[in-house]
């Protein structure tokens, strides 16, 4: 994440945010920006994390998203339409549109789309 105000105004609102929660999602989010800056994973693995973790706080899914590259986006459902009633994020990439948590699977890996998956009958 970038050392600026912005981000900083991003951080502090968060853990207000994560305060009453109490599930350690501000550490968790933490602990995925120091894996991105030590090259552990890649971007859109980043993505797919942090919707794990902002998932359900659409203003801070908008908000993340001014630290995202161009050609990267999160867009948080809609929880005031009926078939958003169950929070979702889309992940739109250079590359692919995807929706967590509808498009992935959690393993020990990480997190992979599906479709990416061998299927257990082959």
């Amino acid at each position: 994440m970038h050392n600026n105000p912005q981000a900083v105004d991003f951080l502090d609102n968060m853990k207000s945010q994560f305060q009453e929660d109490g599930a350690g999602r501000y550490e968790s989010f933490l602990g995925i920006m120091k894996d991105f800056r030590s090259n552990a994973i890649d971007t859109r693995e980043v993505l797919v994390r942090v919707c794990g973790v902002l998932n359900g706080y659409p203003e801070l899914v908008k908000g993340f998203n001014s630290f995202l590259p161009e050609g990267y986006q999160l867009e948080p459902s809609d929880p005031n339409r009926e078939r958003d009633r169950i929070p979702s994020i889309t992940i739109n990439t250079p590359k692919e549109t995807t929706v967590y948590p509808r498009d992935y699977r959690h393993n020990m890996t990480g997190s992979i789309p599906p479709r990416l998956l061998k299927s257990q009958y082959y």
